[in-house]
């Protein structure tokens, strides 16, 4: 791995980047007439929500243009050469619920694409069922909500609890109550650079 502020294309076979920094260099390569032969977007259905949805747009125009639509009165043409540049969307989830969900606007542009899924897709282990699954009605009342997780908490003690939350302000009103209350908790969200990892203060 070459760590530059610049990619040096043609000096190494994998490059691994942020499509922000991807964008820096991305003309800089193509008036050197060298491509990606592969482009693999991890996370694709994120990437398509968040801050660099401007980014991926701007490498899919670039790499993968879209076809001028030929007028009634004007002559044909020869198609330009496509750039030999694979693209490969990788994500747990693709949702389809509109024109501007990712899996619908990737279908539009990559109308030959194929669904590649693994054989366990979303699916649990074999060894593990939902006999021991038990669903508990939560209340509508934050406070009896609460009271809910720490009853539950003391009667199914164990070495570790993940607890999710719907967002980010719920996750840090619920850390400094359990905090507050003696509980050893730590929390796992995004940070004020948009990045994921433990908090500890």
């Amino acid at each position: 791995a070459i760590a530059s502020p610049r990619i040096r294309w043609g000096a190494v076979d994998l490059v691994v980047s942020t499509p922000a920094k991807f964008c820096e260099d991305l003309e800089q390569f193509k008036a050197d007439g060298m491509f990606p032969a592969c482009i693999v977007l991890d996370e694709a259905d994120a990437l398509f929500q968040g801050v660099n949805r401007g980014h991926i747009f701007d490498i899919i125009a670039s790499l993968r243009p879209r076809l001028k639509v030929r007028q009634m009165e004007e002559p044909r043409s020869r198609l330009p050469d496509l750039i030999p540049t694979q693209f490969v969307f990788a994500a747990a989830t693709m949702l389809h619920i509109g024109p501007f969900s990712p899996g619908n606007m990737i279908i539009e542009r990559f109308c030959t694409a194929h669904t590649v899924e693994t054989p366990r897709f979303h699916r649990l282990p074999s060894g593990l069922g939902q006999d021991g699954l038990r669903w508990i009605p939560g209340s509508d009342d934050w406070e009896r909500r609460v009271d809910q997780l720490i009853e539950l908490l003391r009667a199914t003690p164990c070495e570790r609890t993940l607890v999710f939350v719907n967002s980010l302000h719920n996750c840090h009103v619920l850390l400094k109550f359990l905090r507050g209350s003696g509980w050893p908790v730590v929390s796992f969200m995004k940070g004020h650079l948009g990045r994921m990892g433990p908090r500890f203060k």
